[in-house]
């Protein structure tokens, strides 16, 4: 009986270790899925972030590039009036000058 009896416990702790190694090989799974799981969810939130980084960066650039543009066009205005002005004054003083150089040009 004894052979009976080590081929018994044998047998009893074969499949204690068997259970064993089917449990370690579950909760490998388990942490393998949650693991994955985790690493979708802060890729996930590291996109959101950085899209809305992008966001806020577009728009400060957009506004930056409209405050630039708005301060350019008020600046070509100002030259622009400031041109127009100094032709209206001497509009007609440019015009004699012209007239008196093309009636000495053509006299000498």
């Amino acid at each position: 009986m004894e052979n009976l009896d080590i081929i018994s416990k044998i047998i009893e702790a074969e499949q204690a270790a068997q259970k064993v190694a089917d449990e370690a090989k579950h909760k490998h799974q388990d942490l393998s899925q949650k693991l994955e799981a985790e690493m979708a969810e802060m890729r996930d939130k590291f996109i959101t972030r950085a899209q809305k980084r992008v966001e806020t960066v577009r728009l400060q650039e957009t506004e930056t590039a409209n405050e630039d543009i708005a301060r350019i066009e008020a600046e070509a205005q100002k030259q622009t009036k400031a041109i127009e002005s100094h032709y209206d004054a001497n509009r007609d003083q440019w015009i004699e000058h012209l007239l008196r150089f093309l009636i000495r040009s053509n006299l000498d």
